[in-house]
């Protein structure tokens, strides 16, 4: 007889009270994990919080005892596997949007076939996290592998691919979790066709990049405390936004990013006329998310000490690979506004204040019911780096960190960075 001691391996692609509660914990453990990421990655990344939040909330309520414990406070959830399902029976039903954008969440279980999920469970994952459950022989990894994939190309319109590699399969996998997380959206006002700019990399370092600008209302907020500007552009529908964290300083962002937590707490932004102009970008991102959530105090569930036994009594089970692809493409394209607005601009007039992401920034992206899922750090897509002088760059620099971003009436002198 052959005795299996099989993995869990999780992967990640993504009522008003549980609203409340969902918010708050996606906001927490968003915030814990840039934190924790940006600190040994430099450049472009891409995080999506939601789609980890899912998989790891689905492994959690198969958790027992410590192992329930540090995947719950990790999580920001309450340590009652109960509360978890009640917060998520309320809330999945309610991803799946097709109407004017494109917004999906799933999940899928494949279970090895030999191996026995408790009944209870694999109804909570049908029922409440609307998983599907499909039997697999993780021993031909070649069928496997390409099953896996095919079904997580199907549902991210093919812009995640080669998710799971043949070597990540062995006979010690007992089951793996999946969920991917596609969102495609239309900007509600489109950019101008973008024209060639500068990007201050750092005040050695200045490059060309394709820029996009518009001149219309959104919501503008500048914080003196965190130095930085906060610029919120809606998608066509209205319920997702995408919010632009500029620091004041080019080289501002490493400390913007120490405070993430207030960072993504801000909200009490308002309309304002901006002159907007930020590059278009692509990131794709790979990332082994085992070291990230050790950091975070997930360090049981990865170990044989994991207690899953409400998953399986026949199996020990723990966590092993721990992965997430991740691909967001920001360009000029976007839905037209079909309706007349009362706030309209004056060809001639000063806007309020001016946004020009011309050198590194972070976004992210928020459902404003279901809150964050996806959060990085942007910088451009490269043209050529310009041959100026170090000297020259640092004057440049100095000379647009001393420009006030507001308060432009009278200073027709003063133009924005484009």
């Amino acid at each position: 007889m052959k005795i299996i001691n099989p993995m869990l391996l999780l992967i990640g692609v993504i009522s008003s009270n549980s609203s409340s509660l969902y918010n708050n914990s996606i906001l927490l453990f968003t915030s814990d994990l840039y934190k924790e990421y940006a600190k040994n990655n430099n450049g472009n990344f891409l995080l999506s919080p939601s789609s980890l939040h899912a998989v790891l909330s689905l492994a959690t309520v198969g958790g027992k005892e410590n192992t329930l414990q540090q995947l719950s406070k990790a999580l920001h959830l309450p340590p009652d596997a109960q509360k978890i399902q009640s917060m998520f029976q309320t809330l999945t039903p309610n991803f799946e949007v097709t109407k004017l954008y494109q917004f999906g969440s799933a999940n899928k279980m494949y279970v090895h076939e030999s191996m026995t999920i408790k009944k209870e469970y694999e109804e909570t994952a049908a029922n409440v996290f609307k998983t599907d459950v499909e039997n697999v022989d993780f021993n031909n990894k070649k069928e496997t592998t390409s099953k896996i994939n095919k079904w997580v190309e199907s549902k991210t319109d093919s812009k995640i691919k080669d998710l799971i590699k043949e070597n990540s399969l062995d006979s010690n996998v007992g089951l793996i979790l999946v969920n991917a997380l596609y969102f495609h959206g239309f900007w509600l006002n489109e950019f101008e066709p973008a024209n060639l700019g500068f990007f201050y990399l750092n005040k050695t370092q200045v490059v060309n990049t394709e820029m996009m600008y518009q001149r219309k209302y959104f919501k503008y907020y500048e914080d003196d405390l965190l130095d930085a500007q906060f610029l919120e552009m809606p998608f066509k529908g209205d319920n997702v936004v995408m919010t632009f964290v500029l620091p004041k300083k080019v080289d501002g962002l490493a400390s913007l990013e120490q405070n993430i937590s207030k960072v993504l707490a801000v909200d009490n932004l308002s309309l304002a006329d901006v002159e907007v102009g930020i590059p278009k970008f692509k990131i794709e991102s790979d990332v082994d998310l085992k070291p990230l959530l050790n950091s975070i105090g997930i360090v049981e569930p990865f170990t044989s000490f994991a207690n899953f036994k409400g998953i399986s009594d026949h199996f020990p089970l723990y966590i092993g690979r721990t992965f997430q692809k991740t691909f967001l493409e920001i360009t000029e394209k976007g839905a037209t506004a079909t309706a007349a607005t009362d706030l309209t601009i004056v060809l001639h007039s000063f806007p309020d204040a001016l946004f020009t992401a011309d050198h590194p920034f972070l976004f992210y992206l928020k459902h404003k019911i279901y809150g964050i899922f996806f959060v990085g750090r942007s910088e451009p897509m490269i043209f050529d780096e310009l041959p100026l002088k170090e000297k020259e760059v640092t004057n440049l620099i100095d000379f647009y960190d001393n420009v006030p971003s507001t308060s432009w009436e009278g200073n027709d002198d003063i133009l924005p960075r484009r």
